[in-house]
């Protein structure tokens, strides 16, 4: 979350007076509890900036300063927590996406996940901000609603007769709805309009960035070539792809039942040996795990998460699961460079390898050959429609007509089909 930087939030080395980062000399000073960082990126000179703001506290620390147009920029050296060692934040930001070359506005696009109640505050006419909040980090209206009527009720002694009381409780509501509150803040969007609360429509405030949407020419794209999710901070997106979501009806808290500690970690559930959250609806498999996996007990092939959420997502300096919760398809690492779980782990053999065990393992027509099919036609699909080949009208036709698909990967088939606006058949879907 963003913080004032202070002594007690800044957790970078500032006593190391010159940093060298992608070949250019940062200048570090602390005064009085107050943190200064001189770079020539922003002015085109050498200029000392006050530090402001840090932005996280886990793994990273950014340190954002504030500038006389309202610009909050983060500035470029920035701080590894577990490998306390300095490096330049271009090496996890996509320069592209930020106008005006290297420098990164918190304040054009990233504001609205680490304060809560915030407001822009964007002046086109002067080209200037006056962005707001009322808290640092996530508040508990940011996934609970409006609060004030509640706490007013609470605060008698003997609360009033019984009515529907006007706080979200996330887990109470239907997948959608649910899984919504978090992804207000854990998918890719662009905000359509400020002002979302916890129980309404996303697609109210947001429009989602899918596969479809983004540059055919992009050498850090934030997903695969099947609409899987490569980027970090898309998981939403990612579990709206998955079965669990689709089928099942899961939802975000249905893993995540700690939502009040960001420390995944330490939720002992969460970890890689723990299967009891998946067998809790997969049960028959939770009988005899070994039979499924064909892997011994307690290794890593025996593990859920390691075969259907592996770590193929990049975050920010390391990687995360993919919330797609999908079956590996060795096929789609061999045909479009889509990294597989079989290969996670066993990284001295070949996809083509993976390939043939799986097909040993599993007849043509079975559930886990067909699960993963569709990931297979879905990397072709995409891959050929970005490409423009008229072939791929065939294959997008087909997954944007079948419901069992789910919302998204439909969203991109048509997302796709709109570079063919002259194939009747498109004109008709559209």
């Amino acid at each position: 979350m963003l913080q004032p930087a202070s002594p007690s939030s800044v957790k970078a080395d500032f006593s190391r007076a010159k940093i060298l980062l992608h070949r250019e000399e940062f200048r570090l000073r602390a005064e009085n509890g107050v943190y200064y960082i001189t770079e020539s990126t922003i002015s085109g000179r050498p200029r000392e900036y006050r530090v402001d703001y840090t932005l996280g506290s886990r793994r990273i620390q950014h340190y954002l300063t504030r500038l006389p147009d309202g610009r909050i920029v983060v500035l470029a050296p920035s701080w590894d927590v577990s490998r306390k060692e300095w490096f330049h934040n271009m090496d996890i930001v996509n320069p592209e996406e930020y106008d005006g070359g290297v420098v990164q506005v918190w304040n054009k696009n990233c504001y609205s996940c680490h304060v809560s109640r915030e407001t822009k505050g964007y002046n086109a006419a002067s080209d200037s901000y006056n962005t707001t909040w009322q808290d640092f980090g996530t508040s508990c209206e940011r996934c609970h609603g409006p609060g004030a009527s509640h706490v007013a009720r609470y605060r008698e002694r003997v609360p009033g007769p019984a009515s529907p009381d006007s706080i979200v409780v996330p887990s109470r509501l239907d997948a959608a709805r649910g899984t919504m509150i978090c992804a207000q803040c854990h998918s890719l969007r662009d905000i359509v309009s400020e002002g979302y609360t916890a129980g309404s429509s996303y697609y109210d405030y947001y429009l989602p960035i899918l596969e479809y949407g983004e540059k055919v020419l992009n050498n850090d794209p934030s997903y695969w070539a099947d609409g899987r999710t490569r980027r970090f901070s898309d998981d939403a997106v990612g579990f709206w792809q998955s079965e669990c979501f689709l089928k099942g009806g899961a939802t975000c808290t249905a893993c995540h039942s700690n939502v009040h500690d960001p420390a995944v970690d330490r939720n002992a559930a969460l970890r890689s040996g723990s299967n009891g959250i998946c067998t809790q609806c997969h049960k028959e498999i939770g009988r005899n795990v070994t039979a499924h996996t064909r892997h011994a007990s307690g290794s890593a092939g025996s593990s859920c998460v390691e075969c259907h959420m592996p770590r193929t997502v990049y975050s920010v300096k390391a990687g995360i699961r993919d919330h797609s919760i999908s079956v590996p398809a060795p096929e789609n690492t061999e045909r479009f460079r889509i990294p597989n779980a079989c290969n996670v782990c066993h990284a001295d053999r070949t996809a083509a390898w993976a390939a043939a065990t799986i097909q040993k393992w599993n007849p043509r027509n079975s559930s886990v050959r067909s699960a993963a099919q569709k990931w297979v036609r879905r990397a072709a699909a995409f891959s050929a429609a970005r490409t423009g080949n008229p072939k791929a009208v065939d294959m997008l036709l087909a997954i944007y007509s079948e419901p069992a698909e789910g919302f998204i990967a439909r969203a991109n088939a048509i997302g796709h089909l709109s570079r063919f606006t002259d194939d009747a058949r498109v004109r008709a879907a559209m």
